[in-house]
């Protein structure tokens, strides 16, 4: 094997390691991402569980109605931000690391 020959072959297992990389790191980001979903999901149905047994449950005195709305708001803006948070993650960080998969696989394929 002459010396292009090992540089080439040097520079192909250079670029197969950071495709390798790169593949391992869109797993991780995906598994953090369907983690975040099952999470929102939990929240969702823990709200609507909570609504359904404020609805049903014995009216008390004014201070404890107060404190109940004020948590299920407290809970409903939680769930809005983390459903945000989760909607911009898998709109950026994934996709980013997807594109960058893409280029590496462009370059080899020259």
């Amino acid at each position: 094997m002459n010396e292009e020959e090992r540089r080439y072959q040097q520079l192909r297992d250079q670029v197969d390691k950071e495709k390798r990389k790169r593949q391992a790191a869109i797993e991780d980001k995906r598994q953090e991402l369907e983690d975040q979903i099952l999470q929102l999901q939990h929240l969702k149905s823990k709200s609507l569980r909570e609504k359904w047994l404020m609805q049903g449950a014995p009216a008390g005195s004014v201070e404890e109605e107060e404190a109940r709305k004020r948590q299920c708001e407290e809970d409903e803006e939680k769930l809005k931000l983390f459903e945000e948070n989760v909607q911009r993650f898998n709109g950026f960080a994934l996709n980013k690391l997807i594109v960058q998969n893409s280029s590496v696989m462009a370059y080899l394929d020259k």
